[in-house]
């Protein structure tokens, strides 16, 4: 069906108010599995995507930027990188690790994107539409408030709403994505994320502290130069050893500690994964 946004009622609605027509749409692109199957499906729905934003933590995986640069070639689009007023590592020093109730990082980019919104588009003449890439499994986070504040939002991956009336007659509710199949359109393009995703069930920053244990056991096993930079940047904050934010109530030096007694285990997972992990190293 055509997404009510886009049709002839609104276009005269948005006249009466002195907005511009068709309303202009902003993606948020994580570079995930779901914001990376959000913006080919807006691709392919005909929709005019019109700002592109991937908010820079400096925090990412290296396959990360890569695949960044693979959808950029994919799609013809270009990726608009919007960072935070200071660097995460100055912030850190400050904030320390973020947590459940303390998630700044999430604040930063908030008011990165918002501001970069502000500097390029005309609030009085441009009705914006903000695209978020919430799949199937995620219907709870789509009525938070601070995605209300926002003002209109879409996401493309809950609903068969096209911009494109001859291609919209076809589609039908069977057309929400589930994040397992987000994962799968976007593998059917392609995208890889260099086996971010064979050893990751969900991707994140790398030193992120909400991270599950198997997860923080992986970096450890296969990221080794990332996981010392996280070190080093937790002895940056202040009485860092009196500061745990990690799942489990620990401080990453505290996970790594264990972590560097061999056979040592972190939390309970499955003992064939678990072996697989610990016999992947000499």
């Amino acid at each position: 069906m055509l997404h009510p946004m886009f049709d002839n009622k609104t276009a005269r609605w948005l006249k009466d108010q002195g907005y511009r027509f068709p309303p202009r749409l902003v993606v948020s692109l994580s570079g995930g599995k779901d914001s990376t199957a959000m913006v080919h499906r807006l691709l392919s729905w005909g929709f005019p995507i019109d700002a592109l934003l991937f908010f820079d933590t400096g925090w990412e995986f290296p396959e990360m930027y890569e695949h960044l640069e693979l959808m950029e070639k994919k799609t013809g689009l270009k990726i608009t990188t919007v960072t935070p007023r200071k660097p995460f590592n100055e912030l850190l020093k400050r904030y320390r690790w973020p947590d459940g109730q303390r998630r700044w990082c999430s604040r930063e980019k908030i008011d990165a994107i918002t501001k970069w919104i502000n500097q390029n588009f005309n609030k009085k003449e441009d009705y914006i539409i903000h695209c978020v890439g919430f799949a199937l499994d995620e219907l709870h986070r789509t009525d938070t408030k601070e995605q209300l504040k926002k003002g209109q939002v879409m996401y493309p991956l809950l609903n068969d709403f096209c911009c494109d009336p001859s291609a919209a007659k076809h589609m039908t509710m069977d057309d929400s994505m589930t994040e397992s199949d987000a994962l799968q359109y976007c593998h059917d393009l392609g995208y890889t994320w260099g086996g971010l995703y064979e050893r990751f069930s969900r991707v994140s920053c790398y030193c992120c502290p909400l991270k599950r244990k198997r997860d923080l056991r992986t970096i450890y096993w296969y990221y080794p130069d990332l996981w010392e930079r996280a070190l080093e940047m937790e002895r940056s904050i202040p009485e860092s050893n009196k500061y745990v934010t990690f799942i489990g109530r620990e401080s990453l030096q505290d996970i790594d500690a264990r972590l560097s007694k061999v056979g040592e285990h972190l939390g309970t997972v499955e003992s064939l994964v678990q072996l697989d992990l610990f016999s992947a190293v000499a």
